[in-house]
């Protein structure tokens, strides 16, 4: 919904906004709010329908049935080398690599595209319940299943760690994760999960995770958000890291 209003005062101008009768304005801004509420109720508050999205997903899977790890992008979607490289590693530990993009399916690329129907931590949380629940009825997944997160998507991991229902999930590890505005109480994960972070970290400070107890902690003292990307020093979306 903020978004959905974000995307209205940028449309308008302030030189167009000074001719308007107020009263008109904010009858708009109804009319504007309304609209929005009906786009954002479509079924991505339930995850992403795994069925119709299969071309959003990218499969890296060994010869015979093993376990399967999920991974969770960042802001910047799925398309970074980075995320890939990370499938291609598990799968050399022994695992299946499976990535979702959240985003595409809601029809934006990555966090800096201001879209009403923005995906939070929690309804990415049931993309990955529906993306277990398939994962488990393919012929190539056998065991168990776990999310490693970057980022916002390590936020997910947080967001259904601290569920009732972990959606059959059995572990998590989450790198530099979005610590606040998870709106629930994520100090006693209900399952294992080890966390990442970076001491220089600006994008997603520290600070914000400082509840964290009952979790495997690790800290890189001289580390920048996105420590494992390939660039090693820039900016991420308006932060330096």
């Amino acid at each position: 919904m903020t978004y959905c209003v974000i995307t209205m005062f940028n449309t308008l101008s302030k030189k167009v906004l000074r001719k308007f009768d107020m009263r008109i304005f904010f009858i708009l801004i109804l009319i504007f709010i309304s609209g929005c509420s009906t786009y954002n109720n479509l079924n991505y508050s339930h995850g992403v329908d795994i069925k119709n999205e299969l071309k959003h997903i990218k499969i890296q899977k060994g010869w015979n049935a093993r376990p399967t790890v999920i991974i969770a992008h960042g802001c910047s979607g799925s398309s970074v080398p980075s995320y890939q490289a990370w499938q291609t590693q598990v799968l050399n530990w022994g695992y299946n690599g499976v990535m979702l993009d959240s985003f595409l399916p809601r029809g934006y690329k990555n966090c800096a595209d201001v879209h009403p129907n923005y995906a939070s931590t929690a309804s990415r949380a049931h993309d990955i319940k529906n993306l277990a629940e398939w994962i488990r009825q393919q012929p190539w997944h056998t065991g168990k299943i776990a999310v490693l997160g970057f980022s916002h998507g390590g936020g997910t991991v947080l967001n259904f760690a601290s569920n009732k229902d972990t959606y059959g999930i059995d572990a998590g590890i989450a790198y530099y994760p979005v610590c606040n505005g998870l709106g629930l109480n994520f100090e006693n994960p209900k399952i294992p999960v080890q966390v990442h972070l970076a001491k220089k970290d600006t994008t997603t400070p520290v600070w914000f995770c400082g509840a964290m107890k009952n979790y495997d902690m690790y800290m890189y003292p001289n580390a920048r958000h996105a420590f494992d990307m390939y660039k090693v020093d820039g900016w991420y979306y308006g932060h330096y890291h």
